[in-house]
């Protein structure tokens, strides 16, 4: 039995080997661009200088009708009142250092 499963796990671990296989790779024509550019800015479209940005009048809203607002989770622009005060906050926790690290 021990004999098999080393020959089983032999087979499993050469399946996943392409030393064996002989295939000539495939070079694609073109110019390679990189995708993310390490040192670049990022400037306005001039052609957009004389854009307005709309926004529709604020609606006051004194209630969620459920989780996330509406059912379509658009609130819009909402109005919010003159004093604004902190209501709650919550510890998440000391945070990640060299030997400690944020799993997610």
């Amino acid at each position: 039995m021990f004999r098999n499963t080393i020959f089983v796990m032999l087979l499993v671990a050469l399946a996943g080997c392409d030393m064996f296989i002989t295939e000539d790779e495939i070079v694609l024509p073109g110019k390679r661009i990189p995708v993310l550019l390490h040192s670049r800015t990022i400037d306005a479209d001039p052609s957009l200088a004389d854009e307005q940005i709309l926004l529709p009048a604020p609606e006051p809203n004194s209630d969620w009708p459920q989780s996330g607002g509406y059912p379509n989770h658009a609130m819009h622009h909402m109005m919010i009142g003159d004093a604004i005060t902190l209501l709650w906050s919550a510890s998440v926790g000391a945070g990640a250092n060299d030997e400690e690290r944020f799993v997610s």
